[in-house]
């Protein structure tokens, strides 16, 4: 998930909305999970809409029974989600979390209300991983599929160790 002017863009939602898809459970930390978000805006009189919040939830079971991981695991997804977001030099959405492991991004300016929203912004944080966690993202996530090869166990992706460092094209949303 980032950030471009203000707007955010999210990328891979929506797969667990097709029953039977593949059980992601097999896969490594950075690809056997799947997430919903739900996006808070704040409407101002005469002004367009501005982004107030994104929570990011994650799932799992995607291929016959989508539920939400359970607290542990969900917070190694938030951790996972941030270490993606470094790809893109500052404009990736950086959560912290929730008790339930829900992650959440607060705009700057999100928790200075008296509504619910802001007292979950002031009150989300995140713990920063272990250094075996910190191994274990980076291990899975900074790779690049180089190619799906089906054979006699099914279909498997093969991995380059790449990074995503200015690999990544930018977009304009315009």
């Amino acid at each position: 998930i980032e950030l471009v002017e203000g707007k955010p863009v999210f990328y891979g939602l929506g797969n667990f909305l097709h029953w039977g898809m593949q059980n992601m459970g097999k896969f490594d930390v950075c690809r056997d999970y799947g997430l919903m978000v739900r996006v808070h805006y704040a409407a101002h009189p005469g002004e367009s809409l501005a982004l107030r919040a994104i929570e990011a939830v994650p799932l799992t079971d995607m291929h016959r029974a989508t539920r939400r991981l359970g607290r542990e695991d969900a917070i190694t997804k938030i951790h996972v989600l941030n270490h993606l977001a470094e790809q893109f030099e500052g404009r990736g959405v950086q959560f912290k979390a929730e008790e339930d492991g829900t992650g959440l991004y607060c705009a700057p300016d999100a928790g200075a209300g008296d509504d619910a929203l802001a007292a979950r912004c002031r009150k989300a944080k995140l713990d920063p991983p272990t250094p075996e966690r910190v191994a274990e993202i980076r291990n899975a996530c900074d790779r690049r599929v180089l190619r799906i090869v089906e054979n006699e166990d099914g279909i498997e992706p093969v991995f380059a160790p790449v990074g995503f460092k200015g690999e990544i094209p930018s977009f304009d949303l315009r």
